[in-house]
């Protein structure tokens, strides 16, 4: 029977690294969830920066009209 001994072996290798798979593949998908959401927040917080809110677009639209009539006189 000297089959056994390196049969087990082998199994225990093989379990080992389907263990070291996984831990890596978990640590993998933490990786990326952080990036992502590092990245969503980035987005949000310069949102207001970059474009103005939606009030504030609202309020330019409706006050155009005012602006267009006071040019005209």
């Amino acid at each position: 029977m000297p089959f056994s001994s390196s049969r087990g072996r082998g199994a225990i290798t093989l379990a080992a690294l389907a263990f070291d798979a996984s831990v890596w593949l978990i640590g993998a998908l933490f990786a990326v969830f952080g990036f992502v959401s590092a990245l969503k927040n980035a987005t949000e917080s310069d949102r207001p920066a970059i474009l103005p809110p939606p009030q504030e677009k609202r309020r330019l639209k409706q006050s155009q009209p005012v602006a267009v009539a006071l040019a005209h006189g």
